[in-house]
């Protein structure tokens, strides 16, 4: 299931996304080492045609940062139909090895302090063509919106569309 179909789904209040629960303290990142894209919000105030402005600007940010190995965070607001928000925080960085990766954090409530429900971490990114499936070489230069995202992670063996 994509991500964009989970945010869908989420606004739907049809699902809550699953993901590795956070077991123990983490570091907390030194956000000022971050490039900050803002807030994204997805709520079903957003017309339609705005939410896939919205996609194809976090698609970009994240590729960007990614085959540029340049750290960034980002942020998803979601609303479902009975009116629960969910918060999304994706981070663009190296591991404590220095290995770039992806970390996809879901929090119950937006306060500083609190620990997520779920964290989900992608060593991989590729970006597929929305029409044909195919992998994108990372040297071809893209517009958002003519790809999909697909976060990897290896030693789970899972591959997730984004």
């Amino acid at each position: 299931m994509s991500r964009r179909s989970l945010v869908l789904l989420l606004l739907l209040g049809l699902a809550w996304p699953g993901g590795v629960r956070a077991g123990g303290q983490q570091a907390k990142p030194d956000v000022n080492q971050y490039d900050e894209a803002g807030t994204f919000r997805i709520t079903l105030d957003v017309p339609l045609a705005q939410r896939s402005k919205i996609s194809r600007e976090i698609d970009a940010f994240i590729w960007d940062h990614w085959s540029g190995h340049q750290r960034g965070r980002l942020r998803i607001v979601a609303q479902t139909i009975e009116g629960q928000t969910t918060f999304q925080t994706i981070f663009i960085e190296p591991d404590s090895h220095g290995r770039w990766r992806i970390r996809d954090e879901w929090h119950p409530d937006p306060r500083p302090g609190k620990s997520p429900e779920a964290v989900d971490e992608y060593d991989e990114v590729r970006r597929t063509d929305v029409n044909t499936g195919e992998v994108i070489p990372n040297s071809q230069k893209r517009a958002a919106g003519t790809y999909e995202l697909l976060l990897i992670n290896k030693p789970r063996g899972l591959e997730t569309p984004f």
